[in-house]
């Protein structure tokens, strides 16, 4: 099962730093940065269906699960502007890591 996941810009070959994938999303949806918090709690809810799940950006999958997270919670800027900018600007892989 995957536990880790990476973003990258379309185009590149290099993972994005999440923190300035934070920035931008601040920027879509006009909230301050948190120095403590990601925006709208995107990593801990579209990153944790990516890492976890293996979900992919772009997915039926993903779309439904952000979809019902946010009629849960009454609030659809996950899956109205948040998910959607990552699908057009980014893809993402999930992979396991184990340290010894």
């Amino acid at each position: 099962m995957p536990q880790c996941f990476q973003l990258f810009k379309k185009g590149s070959t290099e993972p994005e730093n999440l923190n300035k994938v934070d920035e931008e999303l601040c920027k879509l949806t006009g909230d301050e940065i948190d120095p403590k918090y990601y925006c709208r709690n995107w990593f801990d809810l579209i990153g944790w269906n990516i890492a976890v799940n293996g979900l992919q950006l772009g997915s039926k999958e993903l779309r439904d699960k952000i979809g019902q997270i946010d009629t849960d919670n009454g609030n659809k800027m996950l899956s109205t502007k948040i998910l959607p900018y990552l699908e057009d600007n980014y893809s993402s892989v999930s992979f396991y890591e184990r340290k010894k």
